[in-house]
């Protein structure tokens, strides 16, 4: 089971296995890629007829608001996995020892009396 990014494995993995925020980024990539789809087709039929008109359909809008929404997606996921790489775990949890080591050291010592 997935728990958090340290622990991914490296072959294609089962969705019942991700977590949340896993499935939540999916969801929003794949919302992401369909609105670049419907883009496109809105492309092949740019003006639609109407009973007295045309519509012009915005496919321009869609694919570029789409591809922003994955660039942003694809930019969160890299900053994700840099915050939870070994290295930065390591870095954290040697932060919090110098500042549990900081405050140790404030502690004043207990004076022993024979």
């Amino acid at each position: 089971m997935v728990t958090d990014i340290s622990n991914v494995p490296y072959e294609n993995p089962t969705y019942a296995y991700v977590n949340a925020p896993g499935r939540y980024w999916i969801f929003e990539y794949t919302l992401a890629l369909a609105k670049e789809l419907l883009g496109y087709v809105r492309g092949k039929y740019s003006q639609v007829p109407i009973p007295g008109a045309e519509v012009t359909l915005n496919q321009a809008d869609l694919i570029s608001a789409a591809n922003a929404e994955k660039a942003a997606l694809i930019e969160k996921l890299r900053t994700d996995l840099d915050e939870n790489s070994r290295k930065m775990q390591l870095q954290r949890k040697a932060e919090e020892a110098d500042a549990m080591k900081s405050t140790l050291e404030q502690v004043p010592l207990p004076i022993f009396i024979a």
